[in-house]
Order: C-alpha cells, then sequence, then structure tokens
C-alpha cells in the first residue's frame, strides 16, 4: 500500500538523495524535499491525464443544464467537477455500449441523446495513496523524479537519465 511518504521517498532515491522520514514538508525541510512535494502534486495529475485508468473509473449519468438548444447538438449536460479525463458518453451507462458522438465546450458536454451516462477518469481517487496501483505509483514517481531533477541536481544527464 502506497504512502505519501513512500512516493516522496521513491522521487528522492531516482535523484539520489537521501529519504525523509515523514512526509510532512515545512519550510525547514531541504529545498529537494520542497521540490519533490511540488514535482509529485503536478506530476499525480499528469500521469492521471495520460491515460484511461481502470481504477480511476467512474460512471455519471449528466445533468441537462437549464440553457437553451446549444448550436449543433440538441442537448448540453453539465460536466462532472471531478472528471479528470473523458473516456466516453454512452446512452445506458453499459461499458460495451457503443460510444455516443459528443463535444467538450466550455466545461459543458453537447451530445444528440437525452439520456447521456460520462465514462470518466475521476480525479478524487487521486487523493487516497493507498488506492494506486503500483504501475501508476512508479510511473507518478518518476515523473515528478523528472520534473524536480533539474532544480535538484542541476545534471542534465540525470534527466536524460531519468526520461
Amino acid at each position: 500500500m502506497t504512502s505519501r511518504l513512500d512516493l516522496l521517498n521513491d522521487i528522492l532515491d531516482a535523484l539520489g538523495e537521501p529519504a525523509l522520514v515523514t512526509a510532512a514538508i515545512t519550510s525547514s525541510s531541504s529545498d529537494w524535499a520542497k521540490r519533490a512535494d511540488r514535482a509529485l502534486t503536478r506530476a499525480t495529475k499528469i500521469i492521471a491525464e495520460r491515460h484511461d485508468w481502470n481504477w480511476m473509473k467512474a460512471i455519471q449519468q449528466l445533468s441537462e443544464t437549464e440553457t437553451a438548444e446549444p448550436v449543433g447538438w440538441e442537448y448540453e449536460f453539465n460536466k462532472p467537477a471531478t472528471c479528470l479525463r473523458l473516456q466516453k458518453i454512452t446512452i445506458d451507462g453499459g461499458w460495451s455500449s457503443r460510444p455516443l458522438p459528443f463535444e467538450d465546450r466550455s466545461g459543458a458536454l453537447l451530445t444528440n441523446s437525452e439520456t447521456s451516462f460520462l465514462h470518466f477518469n475521476d480525479q478524487t481517487r487521486l487523493e487516497d495513496f493507498g488506492a494506486w496501483p503500483e504501475v501508476f505509483a512508479a510511473a507518478v514517481g518518476f515523473e515528478a523524479a523528472w520534473r524536480a531533477c533539474l532544480g535538484t541536481t542541476q545534471s542534465r544527464s540525470k534527466k536524460e537519465d531519468l526520461d
């Protein structure tokens, strides 16, 4: 089970820096620990957006907005606030159902189906580090180490090795 401390220490290990004993980053923490912490936050979202991760999947019936009929489409729906990556929209929510054509326009989802279910990566799942699969945690750790590398080691060759 992955913890925030595990992730920070994986980043620091990849950079050749000493491990932390606590995940609490304070003003007195070293610069490399602060960089690792900042890079972790950014890298987590980047890795989550890159792929349709099974463990992040959610399905939600969309609720129609109160606006007039959208140009070029019959229905406009509110995009869920926790939607990190759109996977598809279906008429019945079934995973094997055929995807419907849609448009993501200014935070609204447009379709020609009155009943629409969104399949998406739910970003609330990112808050529970212990639920992360190891392959996701490893990808986040290496992405974060790559992002923190130049500021920590000042070494372009180290950054190329991480890449």
